[in-house]
């Protein structure tokens, strides 16, 4: 998923009803592309409320795809 503070409350619904709808949620771990500079603030929003989260945030670098993604 991509984190964004604009779409972080959307983010935190997804997990929350993965969590829930998960038949072994202990299991399960999250992978985050984050191209904002309030990484940080965003992962420790998240882990204040999901704290037994496994989590990953990478940051995402627009300029390793530039040439790699095409406009149709």
């Amino acid at each position: 998923m991509t984190l964004d503070s604009n779409y972080l409350h959307g983010i935190m619904a997804a997990v929350l009803s993965m969590l829930q709808h998960s038949t072994c949620p202990k299991n399960l771990s999250f992978h985050f592309l984050s191209t904002n500079d309030d990484t940080r603030e965003l992962f420790s929003s998240i882990k204040s409320t999901f704290p037994y989260l496994n989590m990953k945030i990478y940051r995402f670098h627009s300029s390793r795809v530039r040439d790699k993604i095409y406009r149709s």
